[in-house]
């Protein structure tokens, strides 16, 4: 119940990394919270890889 609620809206590749955690021996909060957090980091650094790429532009 915790993975289906707290997973509801992801994608199939975020699932995938999920129960790949999982496997791995982490639990479901725990594996949750982990792809969360890469997710959160991946998106910062394309953010700043944007602004940076826009900086190079002007």
């Amino acid at each position: 119940p915790l993975f289906r609620s707290a997973m509801a809206e992801a994608d199939e590749s975020t699932l995938a990394k999920v129960y790949r955690w999982y496997l791995r021996g982490l639990p479901v909060d725990l594996a949750i919270r982990k792809v969360q957090v890469d997710l959160e980091v991946s998106e910062k650094i394309i953010q700043r890889r944007q602004k940076n790429q826009q900086t190079f532009e002007l």
